[in-house]
């Protein structure tokens, strides 16, 4: 890769799945973010421990619970801040899979595009895969998304799993973002107001954890 890639991991009382998280993300990242949103339980232990070995890993820790849009900002922000080129976030509880990790990032690292996002409404089965109540809400989602946002083509507004060109963040105003979960649909609407080209990557859904 000709980029340097930053991967951003908000984490929020994710002991039971954050070493996993780590450990799939795929050897081509080069600084892992991961942004403790002020957990309760032992998960900025278990980050400090994944260190010692792990140079990698660069802990950020919120002062008080503020919410996973607030934790991406502040992802993002520091990657850019430190030259990093592409920032792909992958949530602390494992169900970003590294097997589509490279497929993610390819329309950035190409410049094909500034955004790309997961998109799990197309995968084969997915009906079956995907909790009921998640797959007819992600349904929905989508057609108010794409009226609101701008972006008709995009699909699974509410997936996680994506990857930022970072030389966006000054142009983003990512200070307006929702911090909690509106963030995917709100950070769509951002990137359209500066005219971003988004696509979606379709990926596997992945539950059970």
């Amino acid at each position: 890769m000709n980029k340097k890639i930053a991967v951003i991991v908000p984490a929020y009382n994710e002991e039971l799945l954050i070493k996993k998280t780590i450990e799939s993300i795929p050897g081509i990242a080069d600084k892992i973010f991961i942004i403790n949103d002020a957990s309760t339980d032992n998960t900025e232990s278990i980050i400090k421990d994944l260190g010692k070995s792990n140079k990698k890993i660069y802990l950020i820790n919120n002062d008080k619970n503020s919410g996973v849009g607030f934790s991406i900002v502040a992802g993002y922000e520091k990657a850019y801040e430190m030259g990093y080129e592409v920032g792909v976030v992958m949530p602390g509880d494992a169900q970003a899979l590294p097997v589509d990790f490279e497929n993610l990032i390819e329309p950035v690292i190409k410049s094909e595009s500034d955004y790309t996002k997961g998109n799990r409404l197309k995968f084969k089965g997915v009906s079956k895969i995907m909790p009921k109540h998640r797959f007819y809400g992600n349904t929905l989602l989508t057609l108010l998304t794409k009226f609101a946002s701008g972006y008709y083509h995009i699909m699974d507004p509410q997936m996680g799993y994506t990857a930022l060109n970072l030389k966006l963040v000054p142009e983003l105003g990512l200070n307006k973002l929702i911090k909690r979960y509106g963030y995917p649909g709100h950070l769509l609407y951002l990137l359209n107001l500066i005219d971003a080209k988004v696509s979606d990557v379709n990926v596997e859904p992945h539950y059970g954890e």
